[in-house]
Parts: C-alpha cells; sequence; structure tokens
C-alpha cells in the first residue's frame, strides 16, 4: 500500500434511484455511475448543505480513469470513511475547475466521520406546512422515513413522501372506511 494521501468520505451509487415528476422514475444506478459505484465525496462546496456534492468515481461508459461531477445525496448510500492511497484518486479530487474555484478537500478524518454519521442518518428533508401555510423545516429523516415523527413535544404525521422529501402533517391519517356489506 501507498503513503496516505488524506482521508476522503465514500459512498455507493444506490442500486436504484427515483427521479423524474414526483420520483415515479426509477433506474438501475444514475446516468453517469452505475448502481453500487464507489464514489470518493469531496465536501460541500457551495453552501448547500450538502444537497448536491462533487465526487469523483469510475463512469458507467468509459473505461480507465476517474471522472468528477456533481451528484445529488439522495442517491448515494453507505456512507463511510476512506484513507486515500491512489496519486489518481487525489489528482481528479483535486483537479481545477470545480465551480467557484478551488475544490475544498476534508481538513481531516474526523471532519470526514462527522459528515459520513450525518449522512448516513438523514437522507430525506423533512418537512410540514405551518397553520400560516408555508413550510416548516422538521430536519431529516431516513428513507423510508417513519410514519410518526416526533419533534418539540409534537407528533407529525407521514402525508407524502418521494425521492426528494418528505412531508408531514399534524393532522392523523383518516380512518379507514368500512367496505362494502358482504352478502348478496
Amino acid at each position: 500500500m501507498g503513503e496516505l494521501l488524506g482521508f476522503c468520505v465514500v459512498a455507493n451509487v444506490r442500486r436504484e434511484t427515483a427521479s423524474g415528476e414526483g420520483g415515479l422514475v426509477i433506474r438501475h444506478g444514475l446516468r453517469h455511475f452505475s448502481g453500487g459505484t464507489k464514489l470518493w465525496v469531496l465536501p460541500p462546496q457551495w453552501g448547500d448543505g450538502g444537497e448536491d456534492l462533487l465526487v469523483a468515481g469510475r463512469h458507467r461508459g468509459r473505461r480507465g480513469g476517474y471522472v468528477r461531477m456533481v451528484v445529488p445525496r439522495r442517491h448515494m448510500e453507505n456512507f463511510r470513511v476512506r484513507g486515500i492511497y491512489d496519486p489518481a484518486v487525489m489528482r481528479v479530487l483535486t483537479a481545477p475547475g470545480a465551480p467557484g474555484g478551488e475544490v475544498r478537500l476534508w481538513e481531516g478524518r474526523e471532519e470526514a466521520e462527522k459528515a459520513s454519521a450525518w449522512w448516513s442518518s438523514a437522507v430525506l428533508p423533512a418537512r410540514t406546512c405551518g397553520a400560516e401555510g408555508y413550510p416548516h423545516d422538521l430536519g431529516g429523516v431516513g428513507d423510508p422515513p417513519p410514519l410518526e415523527l416526533r419533534k418539540d413535544g409534537r407528533i407529525y404525521y407521514l402525508a407524502h413522501f418521494n425521492a426528494n422529501r418528505a412531508v408531514y402533517s399534524l393532522l392523523p391519517p383518516p380512518a379507514e372506511a368500512p367496505g362494502p356489506p358482504s352478502g348478496r
């Protein structure tokens, strides 16, 4: 094994990803990466909280080296921290030309482990519509989201979710209506 060049979060592309209107288009992996592909994930670069991340990985249709591009975090799973020993990986991660200038690397293993733990636990943003009619942020939930969410002494009930978010309501789901009477 070569010299340790740094630490990085790595993840795998989800085997199935949802896209399109309402998240109804299901595909194997992504356009540029097959499901299961190992991605080297850089820290958030643009102040968006890490919704979209700059990654390096082996392109699905290209032989050989790595490519770098932006991938939505919701399409990744199995976040963990690994040491970078391959100079080719480091070259791709640090290559110039990122949107907004230079690329920020992880400061160390501890920073990468904190991000990895957070991204592993919170996959979907959770929101509710407040009494005033505007969205209220409830933080993040796993995928699939829980049917009930307790926050600030209140119980929120899952109203809708897709590949992009989970929407909760203070109102419980309606009780099942009785079925038609059985008989002839």
